[in-house]
């Protein structure tokens, strides 16, 4: 009788033990260049249109605060002031970053400008379930010319 219980056991637990999560990082070591690089300062000419706002949304779920269970992939890279860490924090963030590329996604536009961001967060009963809801608005702008400063 303790056979029959005791192997379906032990087989369940191998089997819980050789799955898993596994997280691969590669690093790579770069050796010291001896140069100076001197970057020379740019001014971009934008043409913006002003006649209307194109609009973007994005938006995420979460499973007891942690397990995402849907959100975007796809993220507009801004290293600007849009970018830095809102008052709600990382996961507003990244769905601002998303929210621009769903307005600029179908396009030529090159970057969003003046930017307007409207974040909403709704929480279920007990806090089971939060979604975080993301649009932002602004005026669309394409790159004309770039060249360099001569201040």
């Amino acid at each position: 009788m303790k056979t029959k219980i005791l192997t379906p056991l032990i087989a369940v637990l191998a089997l819980v033990a050789a799955t898993g999560c596994t997280t691969a990082t590669k690093t790579r070591q770069t050796a010291p260049l001896p140069m100076d690089i001197q970057a020379t300062p740019v001014k971009v000419d934008y043409e913006v249109n002003t006649q209307e706002k194109k609009t973007g949304t994005a938006s995420s779920a979460y499973l007891f605060g942690f397990i995402r269970t849907s959100g975007p992939n796809t993220f507009a890279e801004n290293k600007g002031a849009d970018a830095q860490r809102s008052m709600l924090g990382g996961r507003v963030n990244k769905l601002r970053l998303a929210a621009i590329h769903e307005a600029l996604k179908n396009s030529n536009a090159d970057r969003l400008l003046d930017p307007q961001y409207e974040a909403k967060i709704v929480t279920y009963p007990f806090g089971i379930f939060k979604k975080y809801v993301v649009t932002v608005k602004g005026y669309e702008a394409v790159v004309k010319d770039v060249y360099p400063d001569k201040n």
